[in-house]
């Protein structure tokens, strides 16, 4: 996968601004785009204030980013899922910047952000079939396969969130499925 070392933050396909690294490539930076803060609005009103400059996240509580940013990313399930699709492709996550997840993130999170370029890590075709969704997210949380762990992440809307799920449309709708975890109570 290659680096990223910048990041296009869009609402709605325009463009928000731009996000890069501190050169010790510890802390995010955020800048919002010119055009943006002409008629847009903050999209983190007490981090990110709609005014020009650079904005540098803190250290804490985001591991060096900005929580606007940090909850278009995966979380338990997802984190869990995408861990292990990268292992398959021969990466170690925790050697990932924040650019880097939100890359991957692109524009198939479930938030309104979506994010430039993307890395499509995780692919897969759209499935109503969960029986099977379920018996294989069982299968990859009880560590007796990671093979589906792509195919799971893919239908679970690229965030994962954090429980067993999956997002899908049909003509009446979206929708979203929830699966019972490993430590749920099994349902007769």
């Amino acid at each position: 996968m290659k680096k990223i070392d910048r990041l296009s933050v869009k609402y709605h396909d325009r463009n928000v601004g731009t996000m890069s690294l501190t050169p010790d490539n510890r802390l995010c930076v955020f800048e919002y785009d010119r055009e943006w803060l002409a008629d847009g609005f903050s999209i983190s009103p007490l981090e990110l204030p709609l005014k020009p400059g650079m904005f540098i996240a803190k250290p804490t509580p985001f591991n060096g980013d900005f929580g606007i940013f940090e909850d278009s990313l995966p979380d338990g399930y997802g984190r869990y899922l995408l861990h292990k699709a990268l292992l398959r492709e021969g990466i170690n996550d925790s050697d990932l910047s924040a650019l880097d997840r939100l890359s991957i993130v692109g524009s198939g999170g479930m938030g309104a952000l979506t994010y430039a370029p993307v890395s499509n890590i995780v692919t897969g075709e759209e499935t109503d079939d969960f029986d099977m969704l379920q018996q294989k997210a069982l299968e990859v949380l009880r560590e007796r396969q990671d093979d589906d762990a792509e195919l799971l992440l893919f239908n679970s809307g690229n965030s994962g969130g954090a429980r067993p799920k999956a997002v899908f449309s049909d003509s009446d709708g979206h929708w979203l499925v929830k699966f019972r975890h490993t430590y749920d109570p099994k349902c007769i």
